[in-house]
């Protein structure tokens, strides 16, 4: 384990030294996660970044809770590990609708705070985490922006933008900065979800480098992995080897995520940017699913948290 920990250090210590002269890791990386009715995912945000990113970071909690008692709930949590947490003032918000309040606070964050960082700023869902090891300075070399890329269209048009679950902004190389707005609505008579606001930055600013962030699309992989018609699939046991050299090559998964994609299934979570991060999706129960439909959900959820920290 020593050995493994001074190899991690060793590479840390490489990557930091060629990225001063490269100029992204000059500051740290200031990561805003933002908490509305789970503060659980607070501490595992903060392990699995601990564990698995390989620049030096500052994770700050934004507290968008409505209850007060779950408010101070965040703060205690927030408290104990240690970590910033800065509230969202409620009054600020326009609409109790959650895409809209994702979008509020994301824009308050930035505000505050995140536009006058002389560095890389990662916005995140309070359900995303971070799964393997990464550097995201590295990752951010060439680029000032990068996101999960979406699109609307209708017959004549057509809307592009980032979604604002996982967004990486180099603030030293974005011009007219404060004028970024994750906000949603109609653009070009075509409705958008969170992030909808982006594409006026986007279709004003295209010289812009930006980098677009993939998908791995978990529902296959559990298809490859259920629906294999060998002999020793059919039993149900498990998948054979086959199966699983191939859902690992379709997403780029490793071990621990083919048997949380298996055992769990795959039509509620997603994994990112060659499955380095995981989301748990609807997270805040934006969707009003029953506690037992969560609780079973955790339950599978943390058994995965567990196997990858101790790994």
């Amino acid at each position: 384990m020593r050995l493994w920990t001074n190899a991690r250090l060793c590479l840390f210590a490489i990557i930091s030294f060629f990225g001063v002269f490269s100029g992204w890791a000059s500051e740290k990386v200031l990561i805003f996660t933002y908490s509305f009715n789970r503060p659980d995912f607070i501490e595992i945000q903060k392990k699995t970044f601990e564990k698995f990113l390989l620049d030096d970071y500052e994770l700050v909690v934004f507290n968008d809770a409505k209850d007060a008692s779950l408010s101070s709930e965040i703060h205690k949590t927030c408290a104990r590990l240690n970590l910033r947490c800065i509230d969202m003032p409620q009054h600020l918000h326009k609409s109790d609708q959650a895409s809209k309040r994702n979008a509020q606070i994301v824009n308050y964050s930035l505000s505050v705070m995140g536009f006058d960082y002389d560095g890389i700023v990662v916005l995140l869902d309070s359900d995303l985490f971070l799964v393997k090891e990464f550097s995201i300075g590295e990752y951010m070399q060439n680029h000032a922006l990068a996101g999960l890329y979406q699109n609307r269209s209708s017959e004549k048009r057509t809307v592009d933008y980032l979604w604002i679950g996982i967004v990486f902004l180099d603030m030293r190389r974005l011009p007219d900065k404060k004028t970024l707005n994750f906000g949603l609505g109609k653009v070009k008579s075509i409705q958008t979800d969170t992030g909808g606001y982006s594409h006026y930055y986007l279709s004003k600013h295209r010289n812009v480098p930006v980098r677009h962030i993939n998908l791995n699309y978990t529902k296959h992989a559990y298809g490859i992995l259920k629906e294999c018609p060998c002999s020793e699939c059919k039993k149900g046991e498990y998948p054979c080897a086959q199966a699983i050299d191939n859902a690992k090559s379709y997403g780029k998964y490793n071990d621990e995520q083919i048997r949380f994609i298996y055992s769990a299934g795959a039509d509620t979570s997603e994994f990112y940017l060659d499955s380095h991060f995981f989301h748990y999706r609807a997270g805040s129960n934006w969707d009003h699913q029953s506690s037992s439909y969560h609780a079973n959900k955790t339950k599978s959820f943390n058994k995965y948290i567990k196997a990858i920290l101790a790994d």
